[in-house]
Order: structure tokens, then sequence, then C-alpha cells
């Protein structure tokens, strides 16, 4: 597999650096890509939402989501984190015992996990499009608020 070929989902054969040389470079980065996409969607889907809902009373005092950006991330309770690394350690290891050795067919981001039987070539391309433009959603949501010093949904519904 390399950039070009159209083996993997989203492959424009956009590489002018040169960057993935080889297949296994590729497929790494592809593998991380794919993990961050689904990051970003559920992030894109859940800011918005946490703004409006305040689950956990966590807001900031002006109504903003919790961030690195935004302060207050230390009000998030440290089981939480725990139990976030915890899951994040088991979801990698599962991946990484697919890529390497274990299947030959292993495509990345592929973990085998499929209850709806939706896997098809459209169904990867649309997720890592939308995955794409969930980063830079994201990423926007997060300067905004920065910058703006306002929420991004600045409506609190259960108020």
């Amino acid at each position: 597999m390399m950039v070009g070929d159209n083996t993997l989902a989203g492959d424009m054969g956009f590489d002018p650096l040169q960057i993935a040389d080889n297949s296994a470079k590729l497929a790494w980065y592809r593998e991380a890509e794919v993990k961050h996409a689904r990051l970003a969607m559920l992030a894109a889907f859940g800011w918005p939402i946490s703004e409006v809902v305040n689950f956990g009373k966590l807001l900031t005092s002006d109504g903003r989501a919790p961030s690195l950006l935004n302060g207050g991330l230390g009000e998030v309770n440290g089981v939480y984190w725990g139990a976030v690394v915890a899951l994040a350690v088991f979801w990698e290891a599962k991946g990484l015992d697919k890529q390497y050795g274990k299947k030959t067919d292993y495509l990345p981001g592929m973990l085998g996990f499929d209850p709806l039987g939706a896997d098809s070539p459209g169904m990867r391309n649309a997720e890592i499009t939308n995955g794409r433009v969930a980063m830079l959603a994201i990423t926007a949501f997060a300067l905004e608020e920065a910058v703006t010093k306002s929420a991004i949904f600045p409506i609190n519904l259960l108020q």
C-alpha cells in the first residue's frame, strides 16, 4: 500500500513531502488519523451539547466548556481522567494487537466492531472525510471560545 494507490479510504494521492514513503509508515499515519478523526467527531458533537445541558456543572463561569484554552479542567474529577486513560490504553492495545502480525488483511482503524454491518469502502471514505471536517471544527470551537470568551452554543436548556 502506497499513497495514491487507493487502498486506504480518503487517499487523494497527496503527499508532496513524501512523508509516508513506505507502506508501514502510511499505515501508521492512517491509523493515527482514523483514531483522531473518531475522537474529533465525538468532540465536535459533545462540545456544544455539553454547553447546552451542563452535565456535571462543569462549565466555566461564562458558560464555556472546560478546555486547555478556557481553563476549568481542574474541576473535572480525577476518577474520570483515570477511566479515560484506562480506556485509551485498552483500546490502543486492541488496535496494536490487530495491526502487528495478528491479521494479514487489517486496514487501519478496522477493529472488527461493526454491529450494523455497514463497513464498505464508501462508509470508510465518509468516516475519514467527516473526521477531517470534525478535526477542523473542534479546533475552530476551541479557538473561537478562547478569542471571543463566549460559548459556542450560549443557551443552557437546564437552568
